[in-house]
């Protein structure tokens, strides 16, 4: 990264870096009393410190860029969201890559999950039975062990924040496959660990508080379609962007999918696997900016076109 930046410093094009936020001017304080997000499954609408402004989701970016301290108007979100979609078409291809797709949704609670898996009508009991049967061979425990493949959530109030929303699916008409529970593992100094069994749900609608909101847990959504076009409209119907992945044996159809997808980082037969030097971000509410490669550096900056001449000045007067 510190070479990428001399190279760049290199350029005939002057750059003058832009202070950061923070350090531009004082950061100043404010307290935010009411909690934010969501708790127990339901939707909160916090003001901010001076009652003014209300803040909604993500809420603590939201907050925080509501004050004059906090810099920029392109503040980062203080969290980054992850409610682009998976794509599924061809009838073999999605059955052999259920696997990635676990890894992708559940098990590493990263910013990027694909918690909304589109999958094709035609392959969607023979999918959704396949993706149960991974989900419960899923090695629940000590996140320090080489066989552990799930650990504990962070804490008790996100336990059961994403506890809330399974409830609120299945209030909703959502069906739960399996998981969404409380796990207690075998081994006594694990026993009051966070943890919970990944959850897989299907009959899900669009509309569905657990397809639309970042839930940030293990909790799968599975939604049905018929055609390209269909699923296209649906899979751009949200306020996140950070990244989706399309699995597919049409390697055009892929590459034409990908390209209307409104999401910062797409990948075609494979998710999350790509060298850190890509430049990784999002769209709309999935953050401002890239991290990695030399975009990043560009973000940072500001360009600065200079004009100079060497000889006499003609007039055209």
């Amino acid at each position: 990264m510190f070479l990428r930046a001399g190279l760049a410093a290199l350029s005939p094009l002057l750059r003058s870096l832009r202070p950061s936020p923070v350090a531009a001017m004082s950061t100043g304080t404010f307290v935010v009393s009411q909690p934010l997000n969501y708790r127990g499954g339901a939707r909160v609408e916090p003001a901010d410190a001076s009652g003014t402004e209300k803040a909604f989701e993500p809420a603590t970016g939201r907050v925080i860029a509501t004050f004059t301290c906090s810099g920029e108007k392109e503040v980062n979100l203080a969290v980054q969201n992850a409610k682009a979609a998976f794509k599924i078409w061809s009838q073999k291809s999605g059955m052999e890559r259920c696997r990635i797709l676990l890894e992708a949704a559940r098990i590493i609670r990263v910013c990027c999950n694909g918690t909304r898996v589109f999958v094709q009508k035609e392959i969607l009991d023979k999918f959704t039975e396949e993706v149960v049967k991974q989900t419960q061979r899923i090695k629940i425990g000590d996140p320090l062990l080489e066989d552990t493949r799930m650990g504990p959530l962070i804490n008790r109030p996100h336990l059961e924040r994403v506890l809330g929303f399974v409830k609120v699916a299945k209030e909703q008409g959502a069906k739960v496959l399996c998981g969404g529970d409380i796990y207690v593992p075998e081994d006594p100094k694990l026993k009051d660990g966070y943890y919970m069994r990944p959850c897989v749900l299907t009959n899900c609608r669009d509309d569905m508080t657990c397809v639309k909101e970042e839930i940030f847990g293990p909790v799968m959504s599975i939604l049905s379609f018929d055609t390209e076009a269909e699923v296209l409209e649906r899979a751009n119907d949200t306020t996140f962007g950070l990244a989706a992945g399309v699995f597919t044996r049409d390697i055009q159809r892929a590459h034409r999918v990908v390209a209307e997808l409104q999401a910062g980082t797409c990948f075609i037969n494979n998710y999350n696997v790509s060298p850190v030097e890509l430049p990784f971000g999002g769209y709309k509410k999935s953050g401002f900016g890239r991290e990695n490669g030399r975009v990043t550096i560009e973000y940072y900056s500001q360009l600065k076109t200079v004009c100079v001449e060497m000889g006499d000045v003609e007039s055209a007067f």
